[in-house]
């Protein structure tokens, strides 16, 4: 509690300390001031321990008060949060299913080279992914995919089978020329 006269009465005593050289004769003198010295360390620190013990006591009961609160709290949320998750799962799921929906009335066709599994992207179940969007990219890709393999089936090509097989299975154009040079 009298820390401002505590400090100013140590920094006094070890203040002579600072600068002294102990020499042989002086060597009985310099170890009862390091005991000293010691002694007055271990006291201070004694007293911290006493305090902070002090401190802690009342600190552990509101603790174990505050955790009590707590798990009353923890209660509710689980079970609020696992409707909830419910609720955001139900609708995901119908979102995805309305995607499935416009993807077979877009699809047509094109279904062998470009299946939904393919296509599904995962982020289109966030709540914060719009449905516009969504169907958007499956109309783009079905209408990539359509050109794709028109313009295979323009070629006229005797590995036509081969490259629309290879196209199955990568979906990538690029891919399907490279490969037609190496047939």
């Amino acid at each position: 509690a009298n820390f401002a006269a505590c400090k100013e009465g140590l920094e006094e005593m070890i203040a002579p300390y600072a600068s002294l050289v102990v020499t042989e004769d002086g060597i009985k003198e310099a170890r009862k001031d390091l005991a000293s010295i010691r002694k007055t360390r271990e006291a201070i620190e004694d007293s911290r321990k006493l305090v902070k013990k002090l401190y802690e006591q009342p600190l552990k009961r509101f603790e174990g008060k505050v955790k009590e609160l707590t798990a009353i709290c923890e209660k509710g949320i689980v079970n609020l949060d696992s409707q909830v998750k419910r609720f955001e799962e139900k609708r995901a799921e119908e979102k995805v299913s309305g995607l499935l929906r416009h993807y077979d009335a877009v699809i047509g066709d094109m279904k062998p080279y470009l299946p939904w599994g393919k296509l599904y992207n995962p982020r289109w179940r966030n709540a914060t992914y719009a449905v516009d969007t969504a169907k958007q990219e499956i109309e783009q890709a079905v209408e990539k995919c359509r050109s794709d393999v028109a313009g295979i089936l323009a070629m006229k090509h005797p590995q036509e089978p081969a490259m629309l097989a290879y196209y199955k299975e990568c979906g990538d154009l690029g891919s399907v020329m490279n490969r037609m040079e190496q047939l």
